[in-house]
């Protein structure tokens, strides 16, 4: 799952690279899409990537020294 920079709770995007679907959900409302191949599938990918920049995977907080985290991994390609 990705999230925007903003780090919305109510938003996210979850990747399969492997059924070859994405899905994202803005306050319940929700697209899904499953690519029929490879290369549209590379195509849905750019396109969330053009409006979603990269975001943590997750965070942790360390509330006794006030530090957050930020966790990153690479993002789905094909």
């Amino acid at each position: 799952m990705a999230n925007r920079s903003v780090h919305l709770w109510y938003f996210g995007i979850w990747i399969n690279t492997e059924k070859l679907e994405t899905f994202t959900d803005t306050e319940g409302d929700t697209h899904h899409v499953i690519a029929p191949n490879a290369e549209a599938f590379r195509t849905e990918l750019a396109r969330l990537y053009q409006y979603h920049s990269q975001a943590p995977a997750f965070m942790s907080i360390d509330p006794e020294a006030g530090v957050v985290t930020h966790h990153y991994k690479a993002k789905p390609e094909v």
